[in-house]
């Protein structure tokens, strides 16, 4: 496996600059971004519950870099990690599979000296992560079934997750798509009854009450029914464009 793991350089060359602070994961995953890295959050050394676990985990893709996989652990105030102090080994579990294992903190959490020999430090800034110590090579044992299958559950949720997210989202902009759309045919049909009310009231001399807009039903049952008219006409019309394009 090659040793130097290059995590102290910059991101990805044309990742854009954050505009607001990122949070740890953000930060994890915009320093090891893929395709190179996958990383995972909140991984256990196996499937079942009830184990300790790593805040995230980052597995090198490239046979290059032999497939690294480097461990997190991420505190953000200095009590937690005073109190992870006191228990430095409820990181084994996760740590013996790891060929580098960091701690990701905000300032000032970590003092000098406490950070125990095996851990490496990355300090969470607003632009992302900046190496405090670099991690020393582990020996990592050989990855088991049970750490192999808590990977892929993890992997599974994550991306079920993410398309969940996308479409609920896809939903939400078809819906008010198709609203605006409505709304704009049930105008461009008010304008035109708006019109002809006007016309046959010079020519007709029809009554009409005097405080009665002219862009406005006479009714509202007439909104409604010019309303239910449009979303009809537009369904059939996006009927008619489906039905006409070739299948993909």
């Amino acid at each position: 496996m090659n040793d130097s793991l290059d995590i102290a350089f910059p991101p990805t060359e044309g990742a854009a600059e954050p505009t607001q602070p990122l949070t740890p994961m953000d930060a994890i995953r915009r320093r090891f971004a893929a395709p190179e890295w996958i990383v995972m959050g909140e991984v256990a050394p196996a499937t079942g519950g009830g184990t300790r676990y790593a805040d995230a985990i980052a597995v090198n893709t490239w046979q290059s870099r032999g497939h690294a996989v480097i461990g997190f652990e991420v505190k953000v105030s200095r009590s937690d990690w005073l109190r992870e102090l006191k228990q430095p080994e409820k990181a084994e579990p996760m740590l013996r599979y790891c060929d580098r294992w960091y701690l990701v903190a905000t300032k000032d959490v970590v003092k000098p000296g406490e950070l125990p020999p095996n851990w490496g430090h990355l300090e969470l800034r607003q632009k992302g992560l900046h190496m405090v110590t670099e991690a020393p090579k582990l020996e990592a044992k050989p990855i088991t079934r049970s750490f192999f299958a808590s990977l892929m559950r993890r992997g599974y949720e994550e991306i079920d997750a993410v398309a969940t997210r996308m479409q609920r989202q896809a939903i939400a902009d078809a819906r008010a798509e198709v609203d605006n759309r409505v709304a704009r045919l049930v105008r461009e049909k008010n304008g035109g009854t708006r019109k002809a009310r006007a016309h046959d009231h010079r020519v007709h001399g029809e009554d009409r009450p005097d405080d009665m807009p002219l862009d406005r039903p006479a009714n509202r049952r007439d909104s409604l029914g010019e309303a239910a008219g449009a979303a009809e006409w537009l369904r059939r019309q996006r009927s008619a464009g489906h039905a006409g394009r070739p299948c993909q």
